[in-house]
């Protein structure tokens, strides 16, 4: 049996693309006005050849993949399999500290969604009350 590895190389050019994204979203702390900013630099997605050498990519980001980007554990060094992350045996394109911003900012972010008018279960009061022992 023949045992097959893969490594992952970066490709620098990607790889200053996928920096500048985090760093953007790590000054503008939104998703919404990340897409926007990079619609008006004309940076799009990677275009890479599929299946019969049909091209995919080049496409304007969307939202989700956006999201989808600054949570991949890949660009920090790291794989995942089935919810766990490891080390991986590539090198990491990101220092640990842009990453933990990024995932602070969009941690924050979510919890005040899930906590604004219009969420699915909406706190109306959430941060107004205040426990508080009356002596008497």
């Amino acid at each position: 049996m023949t045992s097959k590895t893969a490594n992952l190389i970066v490709n620098e050019p990607e790889a200053s693309t996928v920096r500048l994204i985090f760093r953007r979203y790590a000054e503008l702390g939104s998703v919404a006005l990340l897409r926007d900013e990079l619609d008006r630099q004309d940076i799009v997605s990677k275009r890479r050849e599929g299946a019969g050498g049909r091209l995919a990519g080049g496409q304007r980001f969307s939202r989700g993949a956006l999201y989808l980007m600054l949570q991949n554990r890949i660009y920090r060094g790291e794989i995942t399999h089935q919810g766990t992350a490891y080390p991986g045996q590539h090198k990491a394109i990101l220092d640990p500290e842009l990453w933990q911003i990024v995932q602070d900012k969009l941690t924050a972010n979510r919890r005040e969604r899930s906590l604004a008018v219009g969420a699915e279960a909406p706190s109306l009061l959430a941060g107004l009350i205040v426990a508080s022992t009356a002596i008497g």
